[in-house]
């Protein structure tokens, strides 16, 4: 006869917890690289989470293959949703740069859960990228 000590319990019933916890857990940050890998980017909701049917600020960070910010450039938004045919429901665009390689996008609003993507036009003097970031987003 096997003897489940209360010990033993509560160590299976806090790895499954953990388990959950991490399996349930949203993306808050997504990257890419441009078509020809001249820039990297990484895009996260400006507070941390990302929302369904709200309008939010989202941070776009732009560098370098090796990392280096990458400032002053123009960047151009669009997207949608490959599977459903259409597009983004808003226009986001950058309003600030608020450090080197640092652009704050505002009018980011996603409908409905989802595949989406998200455009992204890059125009430096010396060179000019489209990138594709994919997301997966679920509420």
């Amino acid at each position: 006869m096997t003897i489940i000590r209360p010990s033993g319990v509560i160590i299976v019933l806090s790895l499954m917890f953990a388990v959950c916890a991490v399996a349930d857990s949203r993306p808050v940050e997504w990257q890419a690289t441009s078509q020809n890998g001249l820039f990297k980017l990484h895009v996260a909701p400006l507070e941390g989470d990302y929302s369904i049917g709200e309008y939010q600020q989202w941070l776009l960070r732009l560098t370098t293959p090796d990392g280096e910010p990458v400032s002053d450039a123009q960047i151009v938004l669009g997207g949608g949703m490959k599977g459903h045919g259409h597009g983004l429901p808003s226009q986001p665009r950058v309003i600030a740069q608020p450090e080197p390689g640092r652009y704050v996008i505002d009018g980011v609003l996603f409908n409905m859960a989802g595949d989406w993507t998200l455009m992204v036009l890059i125009q430096t003097d010396a060179h000019a990228e489209r990138a594709q970031v994919e997301l997966a987003l679920s509420f």
